[in-house]
């Protein structure tokens, strides 16, 4: 299993699984996961009068995507585009502005999680419709570096594991609970990766090219 891209938070070398990849189970330890494993999925959004139909559809038209390290919002919609042209591609700092792209038509197509798309899709006057839904993937986990003193360590688990439980509810955490299996979000990171900087092209040739 690769290595992929994880956040910093709370001390050094404490590293937060998130929507942005993974990393190598057999050298972290478990902190706790989110409890909607398998819970997210990513959304392709257009227009309720839009024309397009299919994901091939794509071809010629502006795509919107979320930042950079998103499995929703980047990765999962590149995978499910994968061998498609848009004629741009656009980068979204937010859902919401994402949606007002599509609203005021600067953007065709656009891509986010399902749950922000139900969260913010009345946010704009517009009427939207769902053109695909991918397989859903995990949710995040928290994972302790092997460099954070061993101390450290279980100090950092029982402080996560005696979670108060409104802020467990919060934060959607089940201390005790195995990671979730991120084999299928690595698959989509290794197939898009040699394709992200296609997408500063216009139009962006959504594959590898010979």
């Amino acid at each position: 299993m690769g290595v992929y891209r994880a956040t910093q938070s709370i001390l050094p070398d404490l590293s937060v699984l998130t929507k942005s990849g993974t990393v190598d189970p057999v050298k972290y330890t478990h902190g706790c996961c989110s409890g909607r494993s398998n819970a997210l999925a990513s959304v392709l959004v257009v227009r309720a009068d839009s024309p397009i139909e299919s994901l091939t559809d794509v071809n010629g038209r502006v795509l919107a995507l979320g930042q950079p390290g998103s499995a929703t919002g980047y990765y999962v919609p590149l995978y499910e585009l994968y061998g498609t042209t848009p004629s741009e591609v656009r980068l979204g700092s937010t859902p919401a502005q994402i949606l007002e792209w599509l609203s005021r038509g600067e953007a065709d197509i656009g891509a986010m999680s399902q749950d922000e798309f139900e969260r913010y899709r009345t946010s704009v006057d517009t009427p939207f419709r769902v053109l695909h839904t991918s397989r859903r993937i995990p949710s995040g986990s928290v994972l302790i570096s092997p460099k954070v003193d061993r101390n450290q360590q279980e100090l950092l688990q029982t402080v996560m594991g005696e979670a108060l439980p409104a802020i467990a509810e919060e934060a959607n955490s089940i201390p005790n609970a195995p990671p979730p299996n991120y084999d299928t979000l690595i698959e989509f990171i290794e197939k898009v990766k040699p394709i992200e900087t296609n997408i500063n092209q216009t139009p962006a040739p959504l594959y590898v090219e010979d």
